[in-house]
């Protein structure tokens, strides 16, 4: 399918080249996920492998690693997940207080100088 560039496309580089992490929110099926991956080095799709969970129970933290910019789709299939990222942020990233959009900025750390996206 040929991508076609949406209105929030500059809007969201904006976003990752000032953060550590951006939250996508929007309606179902609205193109949250297409324009993330237009950015995104790597991709992990919480609603489409059986061993997620699993893996989320015995090393949440690799979920977490991969080439970044990284899109976390569907994080809601793992409430928990929203936990552990929030506190692997707070560990290697300056917290902004505004959890809405944008919620961290670059710190050296153990994470890449790149940021997250979560839908």
């Amino acid at each position: 399918m040929l991508y076609k560039d949406r209105i929030t496309d500059k809007e969201l580089q904006r976003k990752l080249s000032a953060s550590g992490a951006v939250l996508i929110r929007g309606a179902k099926a609205c193109g949250k996920t297409e324009s993330a991956k237009q950015l995104a080095k790597s991709v992990l799709h919480l609603d489409r492998e059986e061993q997620i969970q699993i893996m989320f129970d015995t090393a949440p933290r690799r979920l977490l690693l991969g080439d970044t910019p990284r899109l976390i789709d569907e994080w809601q299939v793992i409430p928990k997940l929203w936990d552990h990222f929030r506190h692997e942020i707070r560990l290697h990233w300056l917290i902004i207080p505004c959890w809405k959009k944008i919620f961290a900025s670059t710190k050296t750390g153990a994470f890449p100088d790149q940021p997250f996206m979560i839908i």
